[in-house]
């Protein structure tokens, strides 16, 4: 298993560097802890020296996640929460829903501010895992903490990344 990132990884001057050569947008008017993500995905990037990926697939969210400017992409596809019918909340991998025959189709899962309107991050997790190819990444950014937001479906203010990492050794992930 590789080290992580900690949060004392990026360095002010490295944080404000990357704000400055942020492809595509400015990301003055974001909340720090949105750069904070968004950067230590692009250490996570040049630590692999990986930024192809030939397909995408954006889970609850949209065309323009800034997550998206980080790196190449072949095809990219939209999984829609709000009346889509992919649900993170429901099983995924049964035979009758939309995604099961979806397994092992992508090599980047984006789920991007999510989990806290979900009631069952396991579930959530097993679908992420349930779209990615072997080897396929999985990149999920929530809110360690958060207002309410998104009524009713919004479930919790925040998960500890401890919960997270034993949610994905369950389901046989590496972090």
């Amino acid at each position: 298993m590789e080290s992580k990132f900690s949060l004392h990884d990026p360095t002010p001057e490295s944080i404000c560097g990357f704000m400055k050569t942020f492809p595509g947008a400015d990301l003055s008017p974001w909340y720090f802890s949105r750069v904070l993500i968004l950067h230590w995905l692009d250490l996570a990037f040049r630590k692999m020296g990986r930024r192809k990926f030939d397909d995408v697939c954006v889970v609850s969210g949209s065309e323009n996640e800034l997550e998206l400017a980080l790196f190449e992409y072949g095809k990219l596809e939209l999984f829609s929460f709000v009346g889509g019918g992919f649900n993170l909340d429901d099983d995924w991998t049964h035979a009758g829903h939309e995604a099961s025959t979806r397994k092992a189709s992508f090599d980047f899962v984006l789920c991007n501010q999510v989990l806290e309107h979900l009631s069952n991050p396991r579930t959530a997790m097993r679908n992420l895992r349930h779209l990615a190819k072997p080897g396929g990444l999985i990149f999920i950014s929530i809110p360690v903490l958060n207002r309410i937001h998104g009524d009713p479906d919004f479930y919790s203010s925040g998960y500890h990344p401890r919960l997270l990492e034993k949610i994905a050794a369950e389901l046989g992930l590496e972090v």
